[in-house]
């Protein structure tokens, strides 16, 4: 019985083990083939192909007249094996189309040569507002768009005109970009967006990195010079094109930035690199962007941190003093290319008013020792009295008598009147003497100690300047 029980113990251990899936080959039509190990990460209708999240695939062979799409909001690896997928320019599609939020990672597989060519007004790849593509591996990609004789296009890799692109990474292999046109118009771009009348204005972000482009005289980023534009290209080769954007272009080790640019995505400056700001150019990192540091940022011009800089290790941020670097996350070195020194002087003075006057007697008031910044002064005013703003005074009795205040040349003081004011650009000190003349004795009927108050008020104002 004990032995009974062990055997089956084993048979359900085995039972349990995972079982490897491995992939397959899928015919979809001729000699396009899709390798996958999971059927159901794609469908095919209507001569679309379309990858849903998660979609790991390989493509191979020639797609004829099949579209490929990726759901909006999926995540998917494709590797181009030796593919083709060429459009006519009658079908007014994109041979790739990344919907919404889709995020695709295309890998151009070793010693492979891949054609994805769109038809009129389209793109090679579609890359719209919130989609993020990114191009790896080392085989080749020739791309176009077969326009015929339209005269509005696309980019072959991004948006449609007026639209705008989202985040294109191109992070490795060799790209060739083609345009094919009747018309003379020629209102393409190799990466970015195309033209007709408008521009989009929400663009994400293009880097070119470890790649090499041949862009057929097309442009990068938009067909004329277009501030909507960002592009980072850094250790890759790019030939036959003009940059239409503000750019970081990098040269080995150094990477410079032309154009005011705004980083509208996360990036990454490498160990050993240096970024230059030059004067006049404003760098500006959007709003929950990241910006990395492992090298070196030298800033001649403008930071304008709205996300988060990271200098990490090794990293240093030369900046000029006083530079307002938002949020900065340090574990590298902030440099400053001059010593900034302080000091702070705080405001300062005394004002002496007597305690106690008898009517018929002066009081002096005084200030002293007066530091205030500059453009300003000592102020006191005589702001208030025991009766309400009367210049009175009254017995414990309720009999009462009417007194006046005068300065030094005699002239009366009226309540709210500025008595005392000193400017330290003059001097630091000051006095003023006011007189409180008492009633005539034909003014007074009631016998008594009369009593009353009157307020100071101390401030420093600024100094008002004449006319």
């Amino acid at each position: 019985m004990k032995k009974l029980c062990s055997i089956l113990l084993a048979v359900l251990l085995a039972i349990a083990l995972p079982v490897s899936v491995m992939a397959e080959d899928y015919t979809i039509s001729g000699d396009f083939v899709i390798t996958t190990d999971n059927p159901d990460c794609y469908t095919v209708e209507n001569n679309t192909v379309t990858f849903h999240d998660g979609a790991v695939v390989t493509l191979s062979g020639n797609a004829g007249n099949h579209r490929l799409a990726v759901d909006d909001g999926a995540e998917v690896t494709i590797t181009l094996n030796n593919f083709t997928a060429i459009l006519a320019a009658e079908s007014w599609s994109s041979t790739i189309t990344l919907n919404g939020s889709a995020s695709a990672t295309i890998i151009l597989a070793e010693g492979t040569t891949n054609n994805l060519t769109a038809g009129r007004e389209s793109s090679a790849i579609r890359v719209p507002q919130d989609a993020t593509l990114t191009i790896t591996g080392s085989g080749t990609l020739n791309a176009g768009i077969e326009n015929g004789n339209s005269l509005a296009a696309s980019a072959v890799i991004g948006s449609q005109y007026a639209q705008s692109y989202g985040d294109i990474y191109i992070l490795g292999g060799t790209i060739n970009f083609d345009f094919n046109t009747t018309s003379y118009n020629r209102n393409c771009a190799a990466i970015g967006t195309g033209i007709w009348g408008t521009e989009g204005t929400d663009n994400g972000i293009i880097v070119i990195s470890n790649a090499t482009l041949d862009c057929g005289g097309l442009n990068i980023g938009g067909i004329n010079q277009s501030q909507y534009s960002n592009v980072i290209i850094d250790n890759a080769t790019v030939n036959n094109s003009n940059i239409m954007a503000s750019a970081i272009v990098g040269v080995d080790d150094n990477m410079t930035v032309n154009g005011n640019i705004t980083l509208n995505a996360d990036y990454e400056i490498a160990p050993g690199k240096t970024l230059t700001i030059p004067e006049g150019v404003t760098f500006t990192v959007a709003e929950g962007v990241t910006l990395t540091n492992n090298g070196t940022i030298v800033n001649n011009g403008t930071i304008a941190n709205n996300g988060i800089i990271v200098i990490e290790q090794g990293g240093v941020l030369s900046v000029a003093p006083g530079t307002a670097l938002g949020t900065l996350i340090n574990r590298g070195q902030v440099k400053y290319d001059s010593t900034q020194l302080t000091y702070n002087v705080a405001p300062t003075y005394t004002v002496t008013i007597p305690e106690k006057v008898t009517l018929g007697e002066t009081a002096t008031i005084s200030a002293e020792d007066v530091i205030v910044a500059k453009g300003s002064q000592v102020e006191v005013a005589l702001t208030g009295t025991s009766d309400d703003g009367e210049f009175t005074l009254a017995t414990d009795k309720g009999a009462e008598l009417t007194y006046t205040v005068e300065d030094s040349a005699s002239n009366e003081v009226s309540l709210d009147s500025t008595v005392l004011t000193v400017n330290p650009e003059f001097s630091s000190t000051g006095s003023a003497t006011l007189s409180f003349i008492a009633p005539d004795d034909d003014e007074i009927t009631y016998a008594g100690e009369y009593k009353g108050t009157v307020t100071f008020t101390v401030s420093v104002e600024t100094v008002q300047q004449n006319p």
